[in-house]
């Protein structure tokens, strides 16, 4: 079985009055749930949460590549066409979690 993690989502709390939210509604997950240590030659044992790109759905391939502050990103894959960088994939299941399809 593939390692999968679970998909949080993230609501920001809204005032009673404006009935307005500072923020928008993101999903995130923990890398380190699926057991990847390291990215591009980068530790990330200790990145934070990975935001999930606004409007995924079930079934999206996505690259995690690793960004200058030291976090880690998600970004949509190109369907497993071939690369200059050897980053980890990654499905977002039906059942609100990722699973680690290539690392």
């Amino acid at each position: 079985m593939r390692p999968e993690t679970p998909i949080r989502i993230i609501a920001p709390k809204v005032d009673p009055y404006t009935k307005e939210a500072r923020t928008r509604p993101y999903a995130e997950f923990d890398v380190q749930g699926l057991g990847i240590e390291s990215i591009e030659g980068q530790d990330v044992r200790s990145a934070p949460p990975v935001r999930l790109p606004s409007l995924i759905e079930p079934g999206a391939l996505l690259d995690l590549y690793v960004a200058s502050s030291g976090g880690v990103v998600a970004s949509e894959s190109d369907k497993g066409l071939t690369s200059l960088f050897d980053t980890p994939l990654v499905i977002v299941t039906d059942l609100l979690t990722v699973q680690l399809v290539r690392s």
